[in-house]
C-alpha cells in the first residue's frame, strides 16, 4: 500500500506542473436541434469553436458554434454520450480557423448572409439549408478482477447517432440514435444473468416535419417529445397544430417500448393529447406551460391513466423556475390496489438564482411514487414501495479571483420504508490555470449518512487541455463507508487517466484506464472508444 501511495503522489506531481483549462459557456437553453450557450462574441466565441460539454467534472458530449450574436451562441451537437441538460458547462477545445485579415493597400469586403426568399414560387439563395450531424462509435470495455472472485468481463460497443436537419431545405428531419452491446462475462450467475447476451437499444428513430411557420407539424416512428417529455417514448405517431405563434395542440398514439430492453411490442397501447402555450424571449421574460392527457391499455385492459403538468419561467438570466406533476386517475383494478380515485405520484420543483455574475444558487424538491402498471399489477405490496422518493437538494455557486470556483450542495430524502432521513452533501473546489494557462486542478468531496451506512468520497483531479481539442486528466479517489449496528468499515481507491485525442478527418480516440483496490473489489478496467464525427 505505501508502494501505491507513493506512485500516486509522484504521477499527481509530475501531471500537476502541466494541466489548464480554458473559459467554460453554462447551457441555458435546448432546442430540439441546438443547444444555446450564455456567451458570444463579446466572451471570444466564433462560428467554427468546438467545445466539450461536461456535467460536474465528466465529459458527456462534443458541440460546434454555428451562429453567434454579441452574448449568445447556437451550436450543434457532434458528440453526446449523455442526454444535455441546462447548467451544463461547455468549455472550447478548438478554435475556429483564423479569418482573413486586413493587410495594407488591400482593400478586405466582408461577404454579406443571403437569406431565403421566394418570389413568384421561385426560391433564391439560402442561409437555412439541411445539416447533418451525428457519430459512429466503437467502444470495447474490459474489467479484469484480481483476487479468488470470478468477475471478469468484456462488452464491445456500437454506438450511432444521426441528426440530418431540415432535409430538402423544407423542414423535414430524421433522427436516429442506437446501442448495441455484446456482455462477456467468466461465468453464468443466473438464469437472468447468463454468460454471454446481446443488449440492443433502439433509443430514436423519427421522421418529423418541424416548422413553426406551418399550421401542422408530425413525428413518425420512434417518438419522445421535448414538449410531452413526461409521457416517455411510444412507437407511432404525434401530429401537433400551431393554433397561434404562442399555443400548439397535439395528439399523439403509438405502442409502448419494453420498458426493460427498448424492444418494439404491441402489447401496450398508448395515446393522449397536449396542449402547449410558449411566450417570450429566451434572455428575456419566458414562460412555457405543457398540459397532457394520457392512457396505456393492455387490449381492454386499463395499464395507466394520468395528466401531466409542466411549467417552466425565466425571468431574463436573473432567476428561473420549473416544476411537473403527475396525478394518476385509477380505476378498475388500479383503484382496488391504489384504494383511491386519484394518486399524485409524482411532483418535481426546482428554481435558481443568479445573486451576482459569480455567484448562483438553486433549490429543488422531488418527491416521485411508484404506480401500478398491467405488467407490475400481481407485485407483492412488500416489494412495492408506495413512497420511492421525496427528498429536498440546495446547491451553491461561486467564482472568486477569476480562476477559483466552487460549489456546496447538501440534500435530505426519506423513503416510507425507512425509519429516519437519508442525508447527502458535497463539495467542490477547481483551480484554473494551475501552473499554466491550460492546467486545472480540483478537490471534491462528498459524503452520506442513512440509517444503514455512512460513507465518504474524497477524490483529486488533474486535468490538461491542448491544442486540436486533446485532452488528458489524472484523477485519485477513495470509497470509505461504515456499516451500522456493529458492522465492518470499508475503504476502496482508484487511480485513473483518461485521455481524449481529435485524430484527422473528424475522427477521434477516448481511452480511460482505472486501477481499483480495496476491500470490496480490485481489478483493472479499460475503456476505448474510437469514433468518427460527421
Amino acid at each position: 500500500m505505501l508502494k501505491i501511495s507513493r506512485t500516486v503522489v509522484f504521477l499527481l506531481t509530475i501531471f500537476a506542473l502541466v494541466f489548464a483549462q480554458e473559459k467554460v459557456f453554462k447551457i441555458k437553453y435546448i432546442s430540439a436541434s441546438h443547444i444555446y450557450l450564455e456567451g458570444g462574441k463579446k466572451n471570444g466565441l466564433a462560428v467554427g469553436d468546438v467545445l466539450k460539454v461536461f456535467r460536474k467534472d465528466k465529459e458527456i458530449g462534443t458541440i460546434e458554434v454555428e451562429y453567434v450574436s454579441q452574448h449568445s451562441a447556437s451550436c450543434k451537437i457532434i458528440k453526446q454520450t449523455e442526454n444535455f441538460a441546462v447548467g451544463d458547462v461547455a468549455r472550447v477545445v478548438k478554435k475556429a480557423a483564423a479569418k482573413e485579415t486586413e493587410k495594407p493597400g488591400k482593400v478586405v469586403t466582408k461577404r454579406k448572409r443571403t437569406f431565403e426568399t421566394r418570389k413568384h414560387g421561385k426560391s433564391v439563395s439560402s442561409l437555412s439549408k439541411t445539416r447533418i450531424s451525428g457519430y459512429l462509435s466503437l467502444q470495447y470495455y474490459r474489467f479484469r478482477n484480481i483476487g479468488s472472485r470470478d468477475y471478469n468481463f468484456s462488452q464491445p460497443t456500437v454506438r450511432f447517432r444521426l441528426r440530418a436537419l431540415n432535409l430538402w431545405d423544407a423542414g423535414f428531419n430524421l433522427e436516429i440514435k442506437f446501442r448495441s452491446r455484446y456482455n462477456q462475462r467468466s461465468r453464468r450467475f443466473s438464469d437472468e444473468v447468463p454468460k454471454s447476451e446481446w443488449q440492443n437499444r433502439l433509443y430514436q428513430l423519427t421522421f418529423s416535419y418541424d416548422k413553426q411557420t406551418s399550421f401542422v407539424n408530425f413525428k413518425l416512428g420512434r417518438v419522445i417529445s421535448n414538449a410531452i417529455s413526461g409521457i416517455g417514448y411510444i412507437d407511432g405517431a404525434q401530429v401537433q397544430f400551431n393554433l397561434f405563434p404562442y399555443l400548439r395542440w397535439g395528439v399523439f398514439a403509438g405502442t409502448q417500448p419494453d420498458w426493460r430492453t427498448s424492444d418494439f411490442q404491441t402489447t401496450i397501447q398508448k395515446y393522449g393529447s397536449f396542449l402547449t402555450y410558449r411566450r417570450g424571449q429566451y434572455g428575456a421574460n419566458r414562460t412555457e406551460i405543457t398540459m397532457a392527457a394520457a392512457g396505456e391499455y393492455h387490449g381492454s385492459t386499463v395499464s395507466r391513466e394520468f395528466v401531466y403538468f409542466q411549467a417552466s419561467y425565466n425571468h431574463g438570466r436573473r432567476w428561473n423556475i420549473y416544476q411537473n406533476i403527475e396525478m394518476d386517475l385509477n380505476r378498475a383494478w388500479r383503484k382496488r390496489r391504489a384504494g383511491e380515485s386519484v394518486s399524485l405520484t409524482g411532483v418535481f420543483f426546482s428554481a435558481g438564482y443568479n445573486i451576482t455574475q459569480n455567484f448562483r444558487t438553486a433549490i429543488s424538491y422531488d418527491n416521485r411514487k411508484n404506480y401500478y402498471t398491467y405488467e407490475l399489477r400481481s407485485l407483492a405490496d412488500s416489494l412495492f414501495d408506495s413512497a420511492f422518493r421525496q427528498g429536498l437538494r440546495w446547491h451553491f455557486y461561486g467564482s472568486i479571483f477569476s480562476n477559483y470556483r466552487f460549489s456546496l450542495n447538501f440534500g435530505v430524502r426519506e423513503k416510507q420504508s425507512d425509519s429516519r432521513f437519508t442525508y447527502t452533501y458535497g463539495s467542490s473546489v477547481t483551480r484554473r490555470k494551475f501552473l499554466g494557462k491550460y492546467n486545472t486542478i480540483q478537490f471534491r468531496f462528498s459524503g452520506f449518512d442513512n440509517v444503514f451506512a455512512t460513507g465518504y468520497n474524497p477524490a483529486l483531479l488533474l486535468s490538461r487541455s491542448f491544442v486540436n481539442g486533446h485532452y488528458l486528466s489524472l484523477s485519485y479517489g477513495a470509497y470509505l463507508y461504515s456499516i451500522k449496528n456493529g458492522g465492518s468499515s470499508r475503504i476502496n481507491q482508484w487511480l485513473r487517466l483518461n485521455g481524449q485525442f481529435e485524430l484527422p478527418g473528424r475522427f477521434y480516440l477516448s481511452s480511460t484506464y482505472e486501477y481499483n483496490w480495496g476491500d470490496d473489489l480490485s481489478g483493472h478496467r479499460l475503456l476505448f472508444d474510437l469514433g468518427y464525427r460527421f
